[in-house]
This record gives structure tokens, sequence and C-alpha cells, in this order.
């Protein structure tokens, strides 16, 4: 087999591995239309319920991540995070199902919680905002810190981009021990 043969073969399988994921994309686009359709059309009782949970034994947060300091145009990662704790795990089964959004993760000691990140985690403040009493105030800072987040494509965040995120990170740090 000479080297014409081998491209030949390698563009054959790279052409049938993204046929086969093409309609998984799609379908994981349709699921996630589905999901957000659900969390939007929830009874206000239901998203009051959600809401108290939040309140009560939730957490909304702005992590930091340090897994590229050694590129040359680094820039520190800031994810949105919101996790509910809870020894009943039917609750957190319950938020799963009815939200259809996160995963539910065994946390320290017989706790387990309801994790959800990033743009899903703003869509799901978005919703349950109205019906939030003591973190309304973290909703509106990480619904603003998410929305200030872009696609960059590599490029390194200014210094002003930098200073923003991490003066919403220290925000929502304040609120939380307050």
């Amino acid at each position: 087999m000479d080297w014409n043969d081998k491209v030949q073969v390698r563009n054959y399988h790279r052409a049938y591995r993204a046929k086969k994921r093409i309609p998984r994309l799609i379908e994981a686009d349709k699921k996630r239309k589905l999901l957000y359709n659900s969390l939007w059309n929830l009874p206000p009782v239901e998203l009051a319920y959600i809401a108290g949970l939040l309140d009560g034994e939730g957490c909304i947060t702005i992590v930091k991540g340090h897994h590229r300091r050694l590129h040359p145009n680094w820039s520190p990662e800031y994810a949105l995070h919101i996790s509910i704790s809870n020894q009943f795990v039917p609750a957190l089964e319950y938020l799963k199902s009815a939200t259809g959004l996160g995963s539910i993760q065994r946390d320290r000691g017989k706790n387990f919680k309801w994790l959800i990140s990033c743009q899903q985690a703003a869509e799901f403040l978005k919703v349950i905002k109205p019906h939030l009493l003591i973190k309304a105030k973290q909703a509106d800072v990480a619904i603003k810190f998410q929305s200030l987040l872009t696609v960059r494509y590599h490029q390194p965040l200014t210094n002003a981009q930098k200073l923003e995120r991490a003066n919403l990170k220290l925000d929502i740090m304040k609120l939380n021990h307050s």
C-alpha cells in the first residue's frame, strides 16, 4: 500500500466517522431544545419549589480553572457552577427530571449534589430568578458573568476582561459569605 492509498483510506475513515457523528449531534441538539422547553414550561409552583431548594441547600459560584498555565497566551478560565446538596436523593432526581439539566454526583459523606454549569446554569437562573428570595443577588451576578463570556478562538483575554471576570468572582464570593 503506497502513501496515496493510505491517505485515501484515512480520508474515507474520517468521512465515515463524521457521517456517524452528525445524526448524534442532531439528536443531542433536539434533546437540548426539548430540555430547555421543559424548563421554561414548568408551572410556577414547581419553579418556586426549585428556587426554595436553591435558596436553602444550593450554592451559586464562579470557579477559576488553572490547567493551561504553560500556554504562552494563557488566560485564567472561569466557569459558572450551581449545585444543590442533599441527602435525600429523590429530591435531586426530581430536579434533574423536572429541569432536564445537570447531573447527580456523590458529595462528601452521605450527601449527594445536583450540579449544572456554564450556559445551562445561566438558563436555569433566568427561569427561576423571579422566585428566588435569598440568592437573587448572586443570580444577578452569575447571569451577568455568563453574558460576558464569548467564544474567543484561542485569543487571549484583554486585561480589562480578566479584571472584570475576577471582580465578578469576588462579588459572588462576598455575597456567598455575607
